[in-house]
């Protein structure tokens, strides 16, 4: 259906149900007890309840909310137009503390490896924002319109549309390394366990 999240069965890949919503969604994440929708056109994010199916709370955040991460007790949202990161407390469902301003064009955000990481695509850097203090502490060179970002195998994995490459950054050095070819212009990509 237009403008909802659809439910889908793991094994089958069928879709078994859909909740609507009031805007077009955007990106989706989950954290333990919740799903969260970002809504682009109307700079929300929207708190789903998986069990029961139903919306909890709309969240304001910036302006045009694009990726979102679930990560150190905190839900993370890139304002691609504000150049911003918003903060959201899962135990409240509000923004806590002032907008963390990244690069130019940031698109794609990922929790983890003791860090949250944004790519900034027109800049072609990875901004490191530290959880602990909500800043952003390096804003690392990974090449041509870097989108998506992933965490796995001990590493942050960037897609970059410009150069049809994957690279990935070591996390304890903030290096890259290790370019990858792959097909035209990829925007995004996850990491399973092997």
């Amino acid at each position: 259906e237009p403008n909802s999240v659809g439910v889908l069965d793991p094994e089958s890949g069928e879709v078994t149900a859909t909740l609507g919503l009031d805007d077009p969604p955007g990106s989706v994440a989950s954290s333990a007890d919740a799903v969260w929708v970002t809504n682009p056109d109307i700079g929300t994010v929207t708190r789903i309840d998986p069990n029961e199916q139903e919306i909890r709370d709309s969240i304001q955040v910036g302006e045009n909310p694009t990726g979102i991460a679930v990560g150190f007790d905190a839900v993370w949202v890139v304002n691609s137009g504000g150049q911003s990161v918003s903060r959201i407390s899962p135990d409240t469902n509000e923004v806590v503390g002032e907008a963390i301003e990244v690069g130019n064009g940031p698109a794609g955000i990922a929790a983890g490896e003791g860090a949250v990481w944004v790519t900034n695509r027109f800049d072609g850097t990875i901004s490191r924002i530290i959880p602990d203090t909500n800043k952003v502490v390096r804003d690392i060179p990974v090449g041509l319109e870097p989108r998506g970002i992933a965490i796995g195998a001990g590493s942050v994995w960037v897609a970059l549309a410009g150069s049809n490459q994957v690279v990935r950054i070591d996390p304890k050095t903030n290096e890259v390394t290790a370019p990858i070819n792959v097909g035209a212009a990829p925007g995004s990509l996850a990491v399973s366990p092997d």
